[in-house]
């Protein structure tokens, strides 16, 4: 049985032309003949073992990105903690992570109005306690909707609490870039 040199494609005896990739096939060159007048005729060697040409595995295109880098540009929000006073950041910390924990936002809406830092985690606190309203009526409907959604929800309230305890004013993936509080 003979294959393509090119391409490895098996050939059937007697093409000339591989019909994968097209190339010409060589007819194989008939061994010598033995010669009588050369002495005791000796065994012709054994033939060379032919390792067949593999074709070679066809890898899968590369994924544009991974999982790990789709989360990180995800998370990639603006970051507006420089234009904060450090005293009210400092001072504040508390209030803004107070206002992940759902309806406990209320306490630094009321309780804060002066801070602009505890102010802009309430806002952003007060938007995730509306999507956890909607997450729950999502439930009562379609309960993969709402564990997906509450799944999304629990990881936007630690990233929240994280970035109000680090002191830092980053938005939210996602729904960060609404304003319901000024």
């Amino acid at each position: 049985m003979a294959f393509c040199p090119n391409c490895g494609t098996k050939l059937e005896e007697g093409k000339r032309f591989c019909p994968n990739c097209g190339t010409q096939i060589e007819a194989p060159a008939a061994p010598p003949a033995p010669s009588f007048d050369d002495g005791p005729v000796q065994a012709a060697p054994a033939p060379e073992a032919r390792v067949e040409p593999q074709a070679e595995p066809r890898q899968q295109p590369a994924p544009e990105t991974d999982f790990g880098s789709k989360v990180a540009q995800l998370n990639d929000t603006p970051d507006t903690t420089g234009a904060f006073d450090v005293d009210d950041v400092k001072n504040n910390k508390g209030m803004a992570i107070l206002a992940y924990f759902g309806i406990l936002v209320l306490i630094p809406i009321f309780a804060r109005k002066d801070s602009p830092f505890a102010r802009y985690h309430s806002n952003q606190g007060l938007i995730l306690l509306i999507c956890w309203v909607i997450v729950a009526i999502l439930r009562r409907i379609w309960w993969l909707l709402g564990t997906v959604g509450g799944l999304i929800g629990f990881i936007l309230f630690i990233i929240g609490i994280v970035n109000a305890a680090n002191g830092r004013a980053k938005e939210l993936p996602v729904v960060g870039k609404f304003r319901l509080l000024k």
